[in-house]
């Protein structure tokens, strides 16, 4: 096992933060998507057929499945991003 002293340990520190921050707004984001779509849908079903405020809230729930696509393919950057960004640090910060 290695130990990390001084500098090399805050660097490392700073990259597995820069992780998890990417990891917690994922989240977020996915609980933004849902409970807006949710608020939405609830607004949208008060309203009048083909007015503008119908029509608005159709275009905004348009625009967040259209968002909720491709939180997937974020999902697999950000965790590729994150293993890349652990295992590069390793190296670099675990040299003799």
């Amino acid at each position: 096992m290695f130990k990390l002293k001084g500098k090399k340990a805050q660097n490392f520190q700073a990259v597995i933060f820069a992780v998890v921050g990417a990891v917690i707004g994922l989240v977020v984001l996915g609980i933004v998507l849902g409970l807006g779509s949710d608020i939405i849908t609830q607004i949208q079903n008060g309203q009048t057929s083909n007015t503008f405020a119908f029509n608005a809230s159709e275009d905004a729930l348009t625009g967040i499945d259209k968002v909720s696509g491709f939180q997937p393919t974020i999902g697999i950057v950000v965790a590729a991003v994150a293993v890349i960004s652990i295992v590069i640090a390793g190296f670099i910060f675990t040299r003799r």
